[in-house]
C-alpha cells in the first residue's frame, strides 16, 4: 500500500522541556517567558476562554501603577468581596488567600495530622505537601472501565477501610473530572464527621453543570470541613492566584491567626475589585465553557481511540487506546501542529496513555481534532508499514512498545505500606 507522505513545517518547539514540568507544565517554559508565543496553541490548561470582558483587561492596564505601588486591602475587606463575588451567604465563614497552593500549604501544616486520605490520580499538592510532613498517604484509584467515578457509599467505605483521619475530596476532580451531586455529598460529609478534617475542593464546580453543586453555603455547619477553591480557572486569568477557604467560624478564626495581614497581591486585589459587576458576563462564559466541554468529550469520543469521561468542568479527561502510544500523540501534535495538551503520565495513578484536554471554543476544538487525526492516521500508517517490511508483526502495537503490557505510570510511587486501593 503507498504511504501518504506529510510535510510539516518545522515548528520551534524544544520537546525536551516536557519533562520538565510534573503534573502541571508552566506555559512559560514554551514561550519565552510570554514573550514569544511561537504559534503555539494551548490545550492544557483550563480557562474560561470568554472571561474576563476586553473592557476588564483595559481597566487592569490603566490601573497597574497603583495596584503595584499601593498595598491592597486588608483581608477582611478582602475576603468580604470575595463572598460577594461567589454567593457565599456568610461572609464571615471566608477567608481570602494567595491561590489554593497556599492554602493546601496552610491546612497541610495547621489541621492535617498523621494520615490523609485522596483519590488517584488527583491533584499533586495534596500528595506532595503531605509527604513533606511525613503523613500517611491512603488512596483509593479510579479506574477507566467505571469512567473514573466512585459511588457515595464505595467512598466512605474506602475511607473507612483505610482508618485515615482526613480526606481531600476534589469535586469535580482533577484531573478526571470526577464528579458527586450535592446530596451525595452532604450524605459523605454526614458519615465522616468522626473524621479530623474533611476538605472540599471545589476550585472548578463552575463549569460542572448549569446549576453547580456546590456546597459553600453548607460546608459551615459542619464542625470539621473545610471548602477550599481557586478563582484563577474561572475567571480565566490563572497568573492571579487568588482563592479562598469556607468554614465554620470557629475554623475560619483558627485559620486567620495564621494568615498574614495581607494575603493576596495588588493585582489580585485590583482584577476582584473589576469583577465585581460582571456577574451576568461571568455567567454568559460559564454557560458557554460547558458547552464547549460537552462539545470536546462528543468530538474526542467520535475519534474511536479514546475512552472518554464525562464533561464536568472546563477539561476533559480521556484514555488513549493502548494500541497508540500516548507520548508519541502529545509529542507530534506539538512539534507538527503547535498544539499544546496534557499527557497526564507525571500523576501518580495515571498512565501515558491519559489526556487532559482543557476546553476550548468549537472552532478551536475542531482544529485539535483534525491535527489528531492526522498524526494518528500517521502512526497507523507507519505501524503498517513497518509490519509489510516484516520489522514487526501485522497486528503489533501501533508505535507503543507498552501495547499488552503495563503502561508506564509515575515514577514517584507511593509506598505500598500506605496505600488503600479499592479492590
Amino acid at each position: 500500500m503507498e504511504q501518504v507522505k506529510v510535510k510539516y513545517r518545522k515548528l520551534p518547539f524544544n520537546l525536551s522541556l516536557l519533562k520538565q514540568g510534573g503534573p502541571h507544565l508552566p506555559i512559560s517554559l514554551f514561550t519565552h517567558n510570554f514573550s514569544s508565543i511561537d504559534q503555539l496553541k494551548d490545550y492544557s490548561v483550563p480557562g474560561n476562554s470568554y472571561f474576563p470582558p476586553r473592557q476588564i483587561i483595559q481597566s487592569l492596564h490603566n490601573n497597574l501603577e497603583h495596584a503595584l505601588k499601593y498595598a491592597p486591602q486588608n483581608n477582611q475587606r478582602l475576603s468580604e468581596s470575595l463572598a460577594l463575588f461567589s454567593n457565599v451567604t456568610k461572609p464571615n465563614t471566608l477567608i481570602a488567600s494567595n491561590g489554593v497552593s497556599e492554602i493546601i500549604a496552610w491546612l497541610s501544616s495547621l489541621v492535617i495530622r498523621h494520615s490523609l486520605f485522596v483519590t488517584l490520580p488527583t491533584y499533586s499538592p495534596w500528595i506532595d505537601h503531605a509527604s513533606k510532613l511525613g503523613i500517611k498517604i491512603y488512596a483509593a484509584k479510579y479506574r477507566d472501565e467505571n469512567l473514573y467515578q466512585l459511588t457515595k457509599e464505595q467512598f466512605v467505605i474506602a475511607v473507612r477501610r483505610s482508618r485515615a483521619k482526613n480526606v481531600v475530596i476534589c469535586n469535580p476532580n482533577n484531573p478526571t473530572g470526577s464528579l458527586f451531586s450535592y446530596r451525595d455529598l452532604i450524605w459523605i460529609l454526614e458519615r465522616l464527621a468522626n473524621l479530623d478534617n474533611v476538605i472540599v475542593d471545589e476550585s472548578f464546580i463552575d463549569f460542572s453543570s448549569l446549576s453547580p453543586p456546590s456546597i459553600k453555603n453548607a460546608v459551615s455547619e459542619f464542625g470539621n470541613v473545610w471548602l477550599i477553591k481557586s478563582f484563577d480557572s474561572s475567571l480565566g486569568m490563572h497568573g492571579l492566584y487568588l482563592g479562598c477557604t469556607i468554614s465554620n467560624e470557629k475554623n475560619i478564626a483558627r485559620l486567620k491567626r495564621h494568615m498574614p495581614h495581607w494575603s493576596i497581591n495588588g493585582v489580585a486585589d485590583t482584577s476582584l475589585s473589576l469583577v465585581q459587576n460582571e456577574h451576568e458576563a461571568y455567567q454568559v462564559s460559564r454557560i458557554k465553557t460547558i458547552n464547549d466541554s460537552r462539545y470536546l468529550a462528543h468530538c474526542l469520543s467520535h475519534l474511536k481511540v479514546f475512552r472518554v469521561s464525562p464533561a464536568t468542568s472546563n477539561f476533559v479527561y480521556a484514555r488513549l487506546s493502548p494500541r497508540y502510544d500516548g507520548l508519541v500523540l502529545r509529542n507530534r501534535l506539538l512539534a507538527n501542529h503547535a498544539c499544546l495538551v496534557h499527557n497526564c503520565q507525571a500523576y501518580i495513578g495515571a498512565t501515558q496513555q491519559h489526556f487532559c484536554f482543557a476546553s476550548r471554543p468549537q472552532e478551536q476544538v475542531n482544529g485539535l481534532i483534525s491535527a489528531m487525526m492526522r498524526e494518528l492516521y500517521w502512526m497507523k500508517s507507519a505501524a503498517q508499514k513497518r509490519a509489510a517490511s516484516g520489522q514487526a508483526e501485522p497486528n503489533s502495537a501501533v508505535l507503543n512498545p507498552t501495547h499488552k503490557k503495563k503502561a508506564r505510570s509515575s515514577k514517584i510511587p507511593l509506598p505500598s505500606s500506605h496505600i488503600f486501593r479499592k479492590p
